[in-house]
């Protein structure tokens, strides 16, 4: 039976499991049910394998195999990523690596801390997870591109970004993979106790699986069900156009053809085109370059004469490279130019510049998106107009949550410039991930050679401009989401709950001593400490008065 050639040599059936799960799994888009069953490999091994007398050379070759597999299914996409082939897969190389270190962190520490009960210990490797990934994501210059997210697949799950981001469904990730590894480690454990076989590979030095009670899977999967059932009430799909609840609204993104005309002439020519059949049209990311000041100033000059005439909103994408004599790097910018030459415009730098790429030639403000909100006619109406909240994003800045916004926008403007099909299509995932945790729609515009541009959920690959039309909510709803409010502090503080709750349970119950045990040795120590500081101190007070009294005896003969 494959469970008995799985206790009886874990590494000759787990490892090539391992590795193919891995291709698969950590695409640009990881899929949920896939990376479910990859770390179900990895804490089957874990548990089944890697506990013995040489626990490090094994935990090694699985760290080897997923940094291979993870390169290997990278590739494609990333050996034009930088300037050199050599410089891209070295890169390629250290991010597999390190991004496999971490993953193993949380699968190895969790057969090493034991918390509460049965019951309590299915929670410590989604805690650990959550948590590390959580981490790493807001110290990495890549955010959420690094971690071992999900992006598709997790229709049943996708209202919890709303409330908790990310870190929800990473959560619901490692558990549904915790119960999976715990039920397939007990089928393990039982052929092993049936037909007890000398373990061949490693001399007897791994321990045999330990079986724990069944039981113990049934709260986990009620949970897990639990969590699911509001997906079939809660719609993630976007706003229909016409509604008695929305209102119809056309947004474009610019994408000329290729000509023998200059950068900036392709897109004035193409935007006059499309000014009477949208409200908002955006360029994407680096559409031009301004090498001075006075090229800049001269083409919004040109921007505002079209969007005055036309009424529309136009947003340009610009490298600036006007601070060169002073930092010799550019500025990655966005600026909406609206019919109003008097009014407030939205003037963005891009914060995450991608590490190598841009990091050398680029600099950035580091200013946080801010919310704004423009007056747009409605269609079929002369003088009725909806206020609308806008916000922009470029590109790598979706890589880390949008909770600094002070309300929801309606509408994030989101020019970006990919350079592989497979990273234009994790990123625009990822923008929309981003655009639901704030209850906002991304308008996606990405000006690759195979990039993936749209808006609620449609895309279009390559180049063409393209209009399409949008519903907003009417009234605006100016309220921002749990998530948006919260940001990734909420779930820190559920986690930490979460991981406390499971140091206070013990065999399924609570266990009362153990509650105020760390207060109180805390306690305990600073109440020793301020009383030895006062001792001291009184000691002082009295030695010093001791010395200011007349002394009564005369000890000068």
């Amino acid at each position: 039976m494959l469970s008995s050639l799985v206790a009886r040599r874990p590494a000759l059936t787990l490892l090539p499991v391992t590795c193919a799960s891995a291709f698969f799994s950590l695409s640009l888009t990881p899929s949920f049910i896939s990376l479910i069953f990859l770390l179900t490999t990895l804490l089957l091994y874990t548990r089944t394998h890697a506990l013995g007398n040489y626990a490090a050379p094994k935990i090694i070759s699985v760290w080897i195999t997923l940094t291979v597999s993870i390169a290997t299914s990278h590739l494609r996409p990333s050996i034009s990523a930088l300037s050199s082939p050599l410089s891209s897969v070295a890169s390629l190389s250290l991010l597999s690596a390190s991004s496999s270190i971490i993953a193993l962190i949380p699968i190895v520490s969790r057969n090493s801390i034991r918390l509460g009960g049965s019951r309590a210990q299915m929670f410590v490797f989604p805690v650990l997870w959550t948590m590390t990934w959580l981490v790493v994501s807001r110290l990495s210059p890549l955010g959420r591109l690094v971690t071992w997210t999900p992006l598709s697949g997790i229709t049943s799950y996708q209202w919890l970004r709303r409330y908790l981001g990310f870190s929800g469904i990473d959560f619901v990730t490692a558990m549904w993979a915790s119960v999976a590894a715990e039920g397939l480690g007990n089928m393990i454990a039982e052929r092993e106790e049936e037909s007890p076989l000398i373990n061949l590979e490693d001399d007897n030095d791994t321990p045999s699986p330990v079986k724990r009670p069944s039981g113990h899977l049934v709260p986990s999967i009620v949970i897990l069900l639990a969590l699911a059932l509001p997906s079939f009430y809660v719609n993630p799909l976007p706003l229909p156009p016409i509604s008695e609840h929305t209102t119809a609204f056309k947004v474009a993104c610019i994408l000329p053809p290729s000509s023998e005309a200059s950068q900036l002439t392709r897109f004035l020519d193409e935007t006059k085109h499309y000014t009477p059949q949208a409200k908002i049209l955006i360029w994407p990311e680096s559409a031009v370059t301004f090498e001075t000041s006075s090229e800049k100033t001269a083409a919004f000059e040109a921007v505002q004469q079209i969007a005055s005439s036309s009424k529309t909103w136009i947003g340009v994408s610009f490298q600036d490279g006007g601070n060169k004599s002073v930092e010799r790097r550019s500025l990655n910018g966005f600026r909406l130019i609206g019919p109003d030459s008097n009014q407030e415009e939205i003037v963005y730098y891009k914060r995450n510049l991608v590490p190598i790429a841009e990091s050398f030639s680029q600099t950035t403000p580091g200013d946080d998106p801010v919310v704004y909100k423009i007056d747009v006619p409605i269609a079929g109406e002369k003088t009725a107009t909806q206020p609308i909240s806008l916000s922009a994003s470029i590109c790598l800045d979706f890589s880390t949550p949008l909770t600094a916004l002070t309300s929801r926008p309606e509408l994030v403007l989101a020019p970006a410039n990919t350079w592989h099909v497979d990273v234009g299509r994790a990123m625009y995932q990822l923008a929309r991930a981003r655009g639901e945790e704030i209850g906002a729609e991304i308008l996606w515009c990405d000006g690759g050679k195979e990039g993936l541009s749209g808006v609620a959920g449609d895309v279009q690959v390559g180049p063409g401009s393209w209009v399409k039309t949008i519903g907003v909510p009417s009234p605006a709803n100016d309220s921002r989401t749990v998530y948006g409010a919260c940001g990734d502090w909420l779930p820190l503080a559920l986690l930490l709950g979460i991981f406390g709750s499971l140091w206070i349970v013990q065999d399924g119950t609570p266990d009362i001593k153990r509650i105020p045990v760390s207060v109180i040795a805390w306690s305990k120590l600073r109440i020793e400490g301020i009383a030895t500081r006062v001792r001291a101190i009184t000691g002082q007070n009295q030695r010093a008065v001791a010395s200011e009294q007349p002394l009564l005896i005369n000890t000068s003969d």
